[in-house]
């Protein structure tokens, strides 16, 4: 199980616009949640958080349809989008210090232990998508992708907003002047002598 490579996971998100659809995704899963008429009543901060991970299951999966390199994979009580047989990303609420309040069970400990591979699958970097909200807890104030380490510490971290779709570069074609064939240049000349010739005459008068 390799560790996560800033670059390399940079990379593969920017192909398909895919940090833009994992951004979008978790901010219109607030805004789902926030359209909930029960919330108000709500004692559990995990109650609103895990109706958020609903919302953004829910979105993800539509947003990412259309991706070919995009699999889905449901796993115990989680479910992990794995980009290009690569990344392996799963949707988590963080604090300010980047860190994920998860309940310590051995799946959580082991998802950052970059020494072994999880869920049958080999290889693949692991990090985590996260929302911040902010001070007041009214909106999103950050999203983006952090890899943590086996402590749990944030090791490095992509603000989604920041990642530009990849564009394909069209090759460039140089484009050379269209050449006359010698018959029509021959032609042209033989047309433009007889005007010469009355010009000439025109001046002797």
């Amino acid at each position: 199980m390799p560790t996560p490579v800033k670059d390399e996971v940079q990379a593969i998100l920017s192909i398909h616009n895919r940090a833009g659809r994992l951004n979008r995704t978790m901010q219109e899963a607030w805004e789902a949640y926030k359209l909930n008429p029960d919330r108000g009543w709500f004692r559990r901060k995990s109650t609103r958080a895990a109706l958020v991970w609903e919302h953004t299951i829910r979105l993800a999966t539509q947003y990412f349809a259309d991706d070919a390199g995009v699999k889905i994979v449901e796993h115990h009580d989680t479910v992990s989008f794995i980009f290009d047989d690569q990344v392996l990303i799963r949707f988590k609420k963080g604090s300010t210090e980047m860190m994920t309040s998860n309940v310590p069970t051995l799946l959580s400990e082991a998802y950052n232990d970059h020494e072994q591979d999880l869920f049958g699958h080999e290889g693949h970097q692991r990090v985590q998508a996260i929302y911040i909200l902010n001070r007041l807890e009214t909106s999103i104030m950050w999203a983006g992708i952090v890899a943590h380490n086996i402590n749990k510490r944030p090791m490095w971290e992509l603000n989604l907003s920041g990642i530009a779709p990849q564009t394909e570069m069209l090759p460039f074609v140089h484009h050379q002047p269209e050449q006359k064939p010698a018959s029509a240049l021959a032609k042209l000349k033989a047309s433009a002598q007889p005007v010469e010739k009355d010009k000439a005459a025109n001046d002797n008068e």
